[in-house]
């Protein structure tokens, strides 16, 4: 297993072994680009930027693209606008200000830092929109090993236990392990948060430091050129999506704290 160091105006480490890019014609969904989008908080303005840009793209013949989004009254108002909880099956739509994908369903308010509500969307996705492979992007403010996924209107956040049981428990019912788990959120690149998550899911990416709200080009987060590369080759496994998600949120960040990396769990192990 090697290490790669990847200097632009931050510092990027890439812990994984890559296979060539393939273009390939496909009978079925390649990948299920999943995102639990917990926009219930004061970071709700910044949720509803990163579901706009994954809107530039959208789902395609080859990948879907779904995500669970929890809002919270009184911070920002879009088009259309509600507060509580909906899952949208994202199509391409050019508008950065208005959400046009497809509303599945909506579900009134949920606590996204219960992890009875993560297991729920993601065996949910499985069940409705199964692939070959699954990436699964956890939305909100972190805290390393503490948790994440902090939900104001409940006053809960997932623990970094309950996030365990939660993949455990879809693992345990329908059998599927995640292959790139991506925290859009700060401090999560500990080895305490891979470590705990390591038999879950092929590759972690996540920053040892803060995600800014914003890149200086952009999204902190660029959705778009992430699913752009991946909607463009969707043969790629999950080690060539992290190495993506590595790349393109540098090309994003002059900010000279940022950070990410795209580690390995192969090797994570009980010494």
């Amino acid at each position: 297993m090697r290490m790669l160091s990847i200097a632009l105006l931050a510092a990027f480490v890439l812990i994984v072994s890559f296979s060539p890019l393939a273009r390939a014609a496909y009978d079925t969904k390649t990948w299920t680009f999943m995102v639990y989008l917990d926009a219930d908080n004061n970071a709700e303005e910044y949720g509803i930027y990163d579901f706009n840009e994954m809107e530039v793209v959208g789902s395609t013949t080859y990948v879907n693209v779904v995500v669970q989004i929890d809002r919270i009254p009184g911070y920002y108002r879009t088009t259309p606008d509600w507060t509580g909880t909906r899952r949208y099956y994202v199509t391409q739509d050019s508008s950065r200000s208005a959400i046009g994908s497809d509303l599945i369903e909506d579900l009134g308010e949920l606590d996204m830092g219960d992890p009875a509500t993560l297991v729920s969307f993601m065996e949910w996705v499985m069940d409705n929109y199964p692939a070959e492979r699954y990436c699964l992007a956890l939305w909100d403010h972190g805290g390393g090993y503490i948790g994440l996924c902090w939900d104001d209107t409940d006053g809960d956040y997932l623990t970094l236990n309950e996030l365990y049981l939660a993949l455990y428990t879809v693992k345990s019912e329908r059998g599927v392990s995640v292959d790139v788990i991506a925290f859009t959120a700060c401090v999560m690149g500990m080895i305490e948060v891979v470590y705990e998550i390591r038999d879950y899911t092929s590759v972690v990416v996540a920053s040892e430091e803060m995600i800014p709200c914003y890149g200086e080009l952009g999204s902190a987060t660029p959705y778009d050129g992430i699913l752009e590369e991946l909607t463009s080759n969707p043969a790629m496994d999950g080690a060539v999506l992290a190495q993506t998600w590595v790349q393109e949120y540098s090309y994003v960040q002059e900010w000279d704290a940022a950070t990410i990396s795209a580690i390995s769990t192969s090797n994570i192990r009980f010494l």
